[in-house]
This record gives C-alpha cells, structure tokens and sequence, in this order.
C-alpha cells in the first residue's frame, strides 16, 4: 500500500442560518485513490485508480444548536433514506460524527490488495472523529445501474430468472466481508454501522 494515497475535496453545503456564516451541519467529502508508481520509479502526482464518496453529518452540533434533524437529512434522498433507516431509531453518542459512505470503487488493475478497506479506514481516521460512527449500505458494484451497465470492470451479472438468486449471493457476500472489518448489519435494514471508539 506504500505506492498509494488518498487526496480529498471537502464541500460544505449552504448558508449556517443559527451561526450567521458557512454551514458546517453537513459535509459532501470525495476521495481519489491515486497510485504514485511507475517503472521509471517514483511518480509525484499519481495516477486516480479509484474513489470514495462520503457524507459527514456533524451530530453533536446539531444537537448543541437545536438543529431539526429529519430537515437536514431530508435535503438529500440518500440522507432521507439513512434518516429513516438508521439515525431515528439508533442511539449514537452525539458528541462525534455520523460518517455516511456512499459510494466506493477501485479500478479492476489494482482489485485484490485491500484498497476498498484502505479508503474506508482512512475515511474513517482522517475524516472521522473520536466517539464517531460508520455507516454504509453495502451494494455489490456489478449489479449497480441495471444489466451490462456498470462501469467498474466486472463481468456483467446474468440478465435471465437467476439475477435476483446471484444479487442475493453477492449481497451475502459483501456483508459477510463487512462484518469482519467490524460493521453490524442493521436490524430490518441494508445498512451496516459500527462505532469509531478510540
């Protein structure tokens, strides 16, 4: 992983209508994988091989400020959908963040050397803070925008009466891969969270 980095963008959204200035309720946050190696050596800006894209939401300042939760999250469909999944009937500490990753991706060249957990990880140490949670709704790559349409080198998934039977399997495995980096599914959901108690 020593050929490899992640450089970020951070976005805040709107006007801070209780503090008068920038909003800092909700941040858009993208991650470019950048692999810095050539065969002439050392590569100073990189090659983009993969991205990660995440929300932050800022809990404990909503809290602090009275901010109506189900208002901010409801500005966006993926953030409504947390919302009613997730944030209104979990107990969170609200002293920390609530780190929404949204969506991950690695260029087929450079599959199998741990780098979907490298940006998540990293999300999580460089973006996330103590007494923070994790989130994300895992969804096998392949199967994302309809047969034949996905954009990330896998082999197609079939198109005939066995897509829903190979959407499930591979829905079983990316959840149980996971779970052994420490994510809890959910109950009655597709998401899967765990706690950045450090």
């Amino acid at each position: 992983l020593s050929h490899y980095r992640v450089d970020w963008s951070m976005q805040t959204c709107g006007e801070d209508y209780h503090m008068g200035g920038y909003d800092f309720k909700r941040s858009n946050v993208k991650g470019k994988l950048m692999f810095t190696y050539s065969e002439d050596g050392y590569e100073e800006d990189g090659t983009q091989v993969g991205f990660i894209e995440v929300t932050q939401y800022r809990m404990g300042y909503l809290v602090n400020n009275d901010i109506d939760m189900l208002m901010l999250f409801d500005e966006t469909s993926q953030g409504y959908e947390l919302y009613e999944a997730v944030v209104k009937d979990q107990e969170f500490d609200l002293s920390g963040d609530l780190q929404h990753v949204e969506r991950m991706g690695v260029d087929p060249a450079h599959r199998g050397h741990g780098l979907g957990l490298f940006m998540i990880e990293a999300a999580d140490h460089v973006i996330n803070g103590q007494m923070s949670t994790q989130v994300i709704k895992p969804f096998p790559l392949q199967f994302e925008g309809g047969p034949g349409k996905n954009d990330y080198g896998f082999a197609p998934p079939p198109t005939d009466g066995s897509r829903g039977s190979a959407l499930a399997a591979a829905r079983a495995k990316i959840r149980d891969h996971y779970g052994k980096l420490g994510f809890k599914l959910v109950e009655n959901t597709e998401f899967m969270l765990r706690s950045n108690v450090y």
